[in-house]
């Protein structure tokens, strides 16, 4: 309960400065707002179909032969940031 509280009260805020940009600066606002579309786009895309690409699917498959350490590196990678999007 708390967190969605925190997450309403964040909303307002955010809402009021967007509000007080677009009267100062509409550019700027128009800017700022297609900067966060795209965003959030990236995000639904990396979050829906990150793990289910072919190259992810045969590294998980093939886990204890990974031996090049960029691979690994690489693989690790896409995991942690597909992970740090679903737990927002």
């Amino acid at each position: 309960m708390y967190h969605k509280l925190k997450k309403k009260d964040k909303q307002r805020e955010e809402n009021k400065v967007r509000a007080y940009l677009e009267e100062v600066d509409p550019e700027a606002a128009a800017e700022i707002q297609h900067k966060e579309e795209l965003k959030m786009a990236e995000e639904r895309l990396r979050l829906r179909h990150g793990g289910h690409k072919k190259w992810a699917r045969d590294m998980r498959r093939f886990k204890g032969k990974m031996t090049e350490t960029e691979t690994r590196e690489q693989y690790h990678e896409m995991m942690r940031e597909k992970n740090a999007l679903k737990d927002r």
